[in-house]
């Protein structure tokens, strides 16, 4: 049986292991979990629970696969000390950075072709990790910025009236910020954003919402077309429709994709692998090269973002450049909370 221990920062490439026939055998990774203290408590993955001892403190929750779920959990994941998961994009987005919350302890090959199996500590304790007031303020910081989007053929069947797009997708701390202002119940928030999900960054301390530290200019993911429409209408605005985000990326003048030919992809977006500089989600504000004619941020890569009418567009950073391709639009359900679906606003010019 091999553990192979690995850090939380992007990971090399796996090294070719011995291969386990029988989680039976998994002796090593049954002793790690026999050392983790009886008061600490551990988010599950449900199918992983019977490794456990049956007098261990857990709450069980499923992988993002199952985005339309709602985690039936009796403890806040803010509250949680370790994650026995297997190593899906879940698993590993807990540890993505910056300043992630949870380290790696473990991972278990357990035989050909089954996911390896994954336990996570957290780093410290959560309130150490989370954005006080100031880096609040800091961190919305040029956010709010709207660019004006003015008709230009009237004869044309995609133009739209004028309208202001945001410039940048809504991030953790715009999000935060409307929860705080909302003073929305944390106990009732599912179908909006999935506080209770080990990967959110999005926490509840018992007095306020916050995010971890190194999240607040990332944007939100996790948040359900319900969550990203109640947010627009909270500020008198809507999501775009499918000829408003067209028309702001550039698609309406026949570009296949927001920036010139010129730009590479590797300079123009976040897309699938880290050639870019970013293995997971990159700051609202990152590529500039890759900004729409209009200057919107991220209209291609990064994250697929909710229209006003269920559907997802512009692809997202575990994608490649097809569905990055203005062309392209997806559909998921409404109450679907993913880690690569985000959004923006709009509202019509007046």
């Amino acid at each position: 049986m091999i553990l192979s221990f690995v850090s939380c920062k992007k990971p090399a490439a796996p090294k070719e292991e011995a291969v386990i026939e029988k989680l039976t055998g998994a002796g090593e990774l049954q002793s790690r979990l026999a050392q983790i203290p009886a008061t600490s408590t551990i988010l599950v993955e449900h199918e992983l629970k019977s490794l456990l001892s049956p007098k261990a403190k857990t709450a069980e929750f499923k992988a993002q696969e199952a985005a339309y779920y709602l985690p039936d959990m009796r403890v806040d994941p803010v509250s949680a000390d370790y994650v026995l998961a297997y190593d899906s994009l879940t698993a590993r987005s807990l540890c993505a950075p910056p300043n992630p919350p949870w380290k790696y302890l473990g991972k278990l090959r357990v035989a050909e072709g089954k996911s390896d199996i994954v336990l996570l500590q957290r780093v410290a304790p959560a309130k150490q990790l989370l954005a006080d007031e100031e880096t609040l303020k800091k961190d919305l910081r040029g956010l709010d910025e709207e660019i004006l989007v003015e008709q230009d053929d009237p004869s044309n069947q995609f133009e739209t009236s004028d309208f202001y797009i945001d410039k940048y997708e809504v991030t953790h701390a715009q999000y935060v910020r409307y929860l705080g202002a909302l003073g929305a119940d944390p106990k009732t928030l599912d179908a909006l954003y999935s506080l209770r999900d080990p990967s959110s960054r999005i926490v509840f301390n018992g007095e306020r919402y916050s995010y971890y530290n190194g999240s607040g200019r990332l944007p939100v993911f996790n948040v359900s077309w319900y969550g990203a429409e109640a947010y627009c209408r909270y500020y008198k605005k809507d999501l775009p429709t499918l000829a408003q985000w067209r028309k702001a990326s550039g698609w309406t003048r026949g570009q296949k994709y927001p920036w010139t030919e010129e730009v590479s992809f590797d300079e123009a977006a976040n897309l699938a692998g880290d050639k870019d500089g970013y293995e997971f989600w990159a700051p609202a504000d990152a590529f500039k090269k890759g900004r729409s004619p209009y200057g919107v941020f991220n209209m291609s890569g990064n994250m697929y973002e909710w229209l006003k009418d269920n559907s997802l567009v512009g692809g997202s950073w575990i994608h490649g450049p097809d569905l990055a391709d203005q062309d392209r639009h997806d559909s998921n359900y409404p109450i679907a909370r993913n880690l690569h679906d985000g959004f923006r606003c709009v509202r019509l010019a007046r």
